[in-house]
């Protein structure tokens, strides 16, 4: 018979109080498994390539910059996530499922498709 593992089992415990405990949940690995700092676009799409969300019948344009950063009027995003969040108004957002970027056959696609290439 398998052990049922508690969903706290791995959290770092910071500090009782009282009857409570307080934990700490493990840190999530960043954005398509990139290491800490580097943007998640860092060589998955050339620098310059147009991106573009649609949210609530408004196109929203982007290009990603020489860093593989995100580059919206004016302003700079580290990912994807991030540029998909300011636009919908702070809602958490997985960019990756929001912007699409333009294929070599026209089409617009969701950069999502990218990741596990």
């Amino acid at each position: 018979m398998m052990r049922q593992r508690d969903k706290t089992e791995h959290a770092k415990i910071v500090r009782t109080q009282g009857p409570r405990i307080i934990r700490k949940k493990p840190k999530k690995k960043s954005e398509a498994g990139m290491p800490k700092g580097v943007p998640p676009l860092a060589g998955v799409l050339a620098p310059n390539t147009p991106l573009m969300l649609t949210y609530k019948k408004a196109n929203f344009r982007a290009k990603v910059d020489a860093n593989g950063r995100l580059e919206m009027n004016g302003k700079v995003y580290n990912s994807p996530s991030a540029a998909g969040s300011m636009i919908r108004g702070g809602k958490n957002t997985d960019g990756w499922l929001w912007w699409k970027y333009r294929r070599a056959d026209g089409a617009w696609v969701k950069i999502d498709e990218l990741r596990n290439k």
